[in-house]
């Protein structure tokens, strides 16, 4: 056998923010990941999202039960439903395990970004309330 390695022809992430989300398939049987992107001008609605991300970590504290979903909330379909695993012949959503965010600089390096949520932020996060089972 001859093995050979070559060089991804993918483009670049450049100039832009990148979140990225983690879900949790049932008991930890599995993690999925998928990224929303959002242009260096698009700063706002990028503030945005991460303050959903939030809201979606806070969700069900006591745990998920199977057929729980995220779908009440206001935003989820637009933003995340798309891109969520779901399980079981998409029965069963994905739980929100985290979240990361980066910037891509002009050259494509990564970065990590740090969050310092201010008070109006964590307002807004609790005006969501909690999902429970």
């Amino acid at each position: 056998m001859e093995l050979k390695h070559y060089k991804s022809k993918q483009e670049k992430i450049k100039s832009k923010y990148v979140i990225d989300v983690c879900t949790m398939e049932g008991d930890a049987d599995g993690y999925n990941n998928f990224d929303i992107i959002f242009d260096e001008k698009d700063i706002e609605e990028l503030k945005k999202v991460i303050i959903y991300c939030e809201v979606l970590e806070r969700q069900y504290p006591n745990g998920r039960g199977g057929y729980d979903t995220y779908n009440s909330l206001d935003f989820f379909s637009y933003y995340f439903d798309a891109d969520w695993n779901y399980v079981y012949d998409g029965e069963i959503q994905d739980s929100m395990e985290g979240y990361s965010v980066y910037y891509y600089d002009e050259n494509g390096e990564k970065f990590d970004v740090m969050i310092t949520l201010s008070d109006e932020d964590r307002t807004t996060i609790e005006s969501y309330g909690i999902l429970k089972s």
